[in-house]
């Protein structure tokens, strides 16, 4: 049973009252009225003050069992062809991963570790001209994004002069996604857009779109019995630039609670189920 902090506070505060009703019923002494109303506006007081110390205690994660604690997971350590002492660890959901091992590779160096995320927003973002990262997200004229990964319409052509690397699973359905807004373009009251699209084997495409003022959430799944030559990020008017975080491509149908393409010993644990961390690296030259 999975019960929130909010929760546990209210049962106790129940349980709480309960019993101190049930003591002033039995008390059976009374001697004046005014120092039993006394006593009882004392005894309020107490658990009132006991219940605002106490709070605290029970604001941990949303996500923890009926006795208080937290859901506990095991992530299993992938060294992707390299050599590892630890090979497991458990980790609370909503805490931080905490310390994580570093495996070795002889002719390789160990960039970090992967969770569900494939998509590094850093390598491939930041490498679009002008691209920036500012107050949380990443900024740019989609037109540059277009030039670099760009697609065309419904005709899957892609355009683009360099390739987002990602190793898609045949017949595995995977999801795209990300939150962001966009300027105001040329026209007056027509927003700058850009989309994010799967390109199939077969020359289709499949894509959604972001445009507008206000911060909106976009998700887009492949299509079931397609194979995924490769995803594209395109751009719908000239003028203005869009503001995007929270980028990511997982595997499933739907888009789940984002987590960075590098995990770190200070990465929240997201995934509510044991899961497995694959190491990353890079060929030295």
């Amino acid at each position: 049973m999975i019960v929130t902090s909010e929760n546990m506070c209210y049962n106790l505060v129940g349980k709480i009252f309960l019993k101190w009703s049930d003591f002033m019923r039995k008390r059976r002494n009374y001697r004046k009225r005014n120092n039993d109303f006394k006593f009882f506006v004392i005894g309020c007081i107490a658990i009132g003050l006991f219940l605002s110390i106490g709070y605290g205690a029970f604001q941990t994660d949303i996500n923890v069992n009926t006795k208080g604690t937290i859901k506990r997971f095991t992530v299993t350590f992938d060294p992707n062809g390299g050599l590892l002492d630890t090979s497991t660890k458990e980790v609370g959901y909503g805490s931080n991963y905490g310390d994580l091992p570093t495996p070795s590779k002889e002719g390789y160096t160990f960039l970090g570790w992967n969770g569900k995320n494939l998509f590094n927003e850093d390598e491939y973002l930041l490498k679009i001209p002008g691209a920036v990262y500012e107050n949380g997200y990443y900024v740019f004229n989609p037109y540059n994004a277009h030039k670099l990964y760009g697609f065309i319409g419904n005709t899957g052509a892609y355009v683009g002069t360099e390739t987002i690397n990602i190793n898609f699973d045949d017949y595995e359905k995977y999801t795209f996604s990300m939150l962001g807004y966009s300027d105001l373009s040329i026209s007056p009251d027509i927003y700058q857009s850009i989309f994010i699209g799967f390109l199939y084997k077969d020359g289709t495409v499949r894509y959604n779109g972001l445009y507008g003022a206000t911060e909106i959430f976009r998700q887009i799944t492949s299509d079931t019995n397609k194979l995924i030559d490769k995803v594209g990020i395109s751009y719908g008017r000239s003028g203005g630039k869009v503001h995007m975080k929270y980028i990511q491509i997982e595997k499933g149908t739907e888009a789940t609670a984002y987590e960075p393409y590098f995990i770190t010993k200070d990465t929240k644990v997201v995934q509510k189920n044991d899961h497995t961390l694959t190491a990353i690296w890079k060929e030295n030259s």
